[in-house]
């Protein structure tokens, strides 16, 4: 059996918190960061920000820890506003080799022609 994915999640508001939880329950994966916008949510234990016993991982509201935190892939879940904002974490976020999945429509417009080297 393999080792299970790293997974960081970005934007734990109401589709990040189910996507935590998930990856919380299924041993397939391991959880090694958490980043939010929410100042109220610094520090907060991970499990217990989704109504779980606690994990270990703080949530953090510094990007840089999250893609220091060696994740195979961040799940990407801020709001979609729609005008592209995401573009320039994702692709940061790729350039550092980091896989990201992400349902943000707006993406793929703009990103369709990126060249990650």
């Amino acid at each position: 059996m393999r080792k299970p994915y790293r997974i960081a999640i970005w934007g734990p508001g109401v589709i990040g918190s189910t996507c935590l939880e998930g990856v919380l329950l299924d041993p397939a994966f391991e959880l090694v960061a958490v980043y939010a916008y929410s100042a109220d949510k610094e520090g907060m234990d991970a499990g217990t920000l989704v109504g779980m016993p606690p994990c270990g991982i703080e949530v953090t509201t510094d990007p840089a820890v999250l893609m220091a935190a060696g994740a195979d892939c961040v799940l990407y879940t801020a709001r979609d506003y729609g005008d592209f904002r995401a573009d320039d974490d994702i692709i940061k976020l790729l350039h550092a080799g980091i896989n990201v999945v992400s349902a943000l429509n707006a993406i793929k417009s703009r990103c369709i022609n990126c060249v990650l080297l």
